[in-house]
């Protein structure tokens, strides 16, 4: 996800179109699944271990390339954000959204809380 979110920065920042900066928002990725899928088929790695090795490379990697690229600052650099698309019928159903999400997260907190003072109880008989 670092690797698609700096190539996603870097292609906008650079051309100052949005479009190239979700491909090379798709592209880090991609590279980066190939070489996890040739590490673990070809070179019969462990995945847990090339995970990791390819997690900490990410990691340096993007590091690496944004203090090259613009050296050590404390103010990010500004780029063109997607522009808005408004669709009105939608808003329904973003309250909907809402909604149920708080509906599950609701039904959620109150089996977790019956169930745990049901346990406890229990335990005391």
């Amino acid at each position: 996800m670092l690797m698609g979110a700096f190539g996603g920065f870097i292609g906008t920042y650079f051309t100052g179109n949005v479009f190239v900066g979700l491909l090379l928002a798709i592209s880090g990725p991609a590279l980066m699944a190939a070489l996890m899928a040739f590490m673990s088929v070809t070179l019969r790695t462990n995945q847990l271990v090339a995970g990791l090795a390819i997690w900490l490379l990410g990691v340096g990697l993007t590091a690496l390339l944004f203090r090259l690229t613009f050296g050590v600052v404390t103010i990010a650099p500004k780029i063109n954000q997607v522009p808005g698309i408004e669709i009105p019928f939608l808003v329904i159903f973003q309250s909907l959204a809402h909604l149920s999400f708080n509906m599950i997260l609701l039904f959620i907190w109150r089996f977790y809380w019956f169930h745990l003072f049901t346990f406890f109880y229990l335990r005391q008989v």
